[in-house]
């Protein structure tokens, strides 16, 4: 009996380290044009129009390329995929990301998972940040944790 209540206890704290937080994301919103700069470990998505520049430490990057005009420039280590998706989107794929990647476009999304992260933009847009470590859009700085911050860098 003790060793099927110890299961059970074994069983549930696994459940319970790997189940989703049901909270919601916090948001923060700016009007217009913004620019957002943030640091940490964890996952940043950014999707939006301007000038990105996503860097991590050690991690992985996708990009898409919603419009066909994105423009990226890449310095460091990660082996790249390239992907035209069924509607027409073009992604990229960056394994083993370890360096810097500018990206301009009109309608272009990122996906930084990693650790040392370092993502700065300008234009509109949202950015999702999970993970711990601290961002600033335009004047109002914050922290994001695992539960999430959302961000709007003003009207798309």
């Amino acid at each position: 009996m003790k060793k099927f209540t110890l299961l059970v206890v074994f069983a549930l704290a696994l459940v319970l380290a790997v189940a989703p937080v049901s909270t919601y994301a916090q948001e923060v919103e700016v009007g217009g044009t913004g620019t957002l700069t943030a640091e940490g470990d964890g996952r940043a998505t950014l999707y939006g129009g301007g000038m990105m520049t996503a860097a991590a430490g050690a991690g992985q990057l996708w990009v898409y390329d919603r419009n066909g005009d994105a423009e990226i420039s890449m310095t460091g280590e990660g082996r790249l995929t390239k992907t035209v998706l069924a509607n027409g989107d073009i992604r990229y794929y960056y394994r083993g990301f370890k360096g810097t990647a500018t990206i301009s476009g009109s309608d272009v999304g990122i996906i930084l998972k990693g650790l040392d992260i370092n993502l700065t933009a300008e234009g509109t847009g949202r950015a999702t940040l999970y993970g711990s470590g601290t961002y600033t859009v335009n004047s109002e700085s914050g922290v994001w944790t695992y539960q999430g911050v959302r961000l709007n860098l003003g009207n798309e």
